[in-house]
C-alpha cells in the first residue's frame, strides 16, 4: 500500500513540475520578464504625459508605456467592423500608446508600429494580431496591411474610429493558457 501511494505521489509531483515548467516557458506572445504594471491612481491621471516621463526618466526603467489592456488583466471586449463587408467581428481591444509594442516586446511581423511622427496613427490606425488577420480573411499578415476597419467607440458614443491596419504582431495570450488564443486589435 505504501509503495502504491508513493508511486502516485511521485507521479503527481512530476505532473505538477511539468505543468510549472510549461507555464514558465510558454511563449505568451509578449515579454513577461521584468515587466511591472503600475495602476494609475489619484493625481497620476491628471497629467498622463508627466506621469509617463517620470517613469521613463528613472535610471532603472528601460521603457514605459500607458494604455488600457494588458495580457492577463482587463481589456475591452468590443466589435470591429470590416469596412468592405460591413461584417461585425467580436475582438478584444487594447487602447495603447506609441511605446506599447516595444515595451511589451510584441513581435511585429508585418507593417509598422505606431509612430509619434505620424499624427494620423492616433485617430486612424490599428495594429492587429495574426489571428485577427485570419478573422479578416487574409492568408498572410502582410496582405492585411492597409485593410480598413471601423470601431464603434465606447468612449465617445455615436462616434466611429475608422482606419487602416498598419501592422501585424504575433498572437498574444490575453487569458489563461486553458483558453485558446483570440484575435486582438490594438489602437
Amino acid at each position: 500500500l505504501q509503495f502504491v501511494l508513493s508511486f502516485f505521489l511521485i507521479t503527481a509531483s512530476l505532473v505538477v513540475a511539468e505543468q510549472h515548467t510549461f507555464m514558465r516557458t510558454k511563449d505568451m506572445g509578449f515579454d513577461k520578464d521584468n515587466l511591472i504594471v503600475v495602476n494609475m491612481r489619484g493625481t497620476m491621471q491628471d497629467n498622463i504625459d508627466a506621469t509617463r516621463n517620470t517613469f521613463v526618466n528613472h535610471g532603472n526603467i528601460i521603457s514605459a508605456t500607458m494604455g488600457y489592456g494588458l495580457p492577463g488583466q482587463a481589456f475591452a471586449g468590443d466589435n470591429i467592423r470590416d469596412k468592405a463587408t460591413q461584417k461585425n467581428m467580436p475582438t478584444p481591444m487594447l487602447t495603447v500608446d506609441h511605446d506599447y509594442v516595444n515595451t511589451l516586446g510584441l513581435n511585429l511581423i508585418a507593417g509598422r508600429d505606431f509612430s509619434r511622427d505620424i499624427p494620423s496613427d492616433e485617430k486612424s490606425a490599428f495594429i492587429v494580431t495574426e489571428m485577427a488577420t485570419e478573422m479578416l480573411g487574409y492568408s498572410s499578415p502582410a496582405d492585411a496591411i492597409g485593410h480598413e476597419i471601423e470601431w464603434d467607440r465606447w468612449d465617445a458614443p455615436d462616434s466611429v474610429k475608422s482606419g487602416k491596419v498598419i501592422g501585424v504582431v504575433k498572437d498574444i495570450h490575453l487569458n489563461s493558457l486553458q483558453q485558446s488564443v483570440t484575435p486582438v486589435v490594438l489602437h
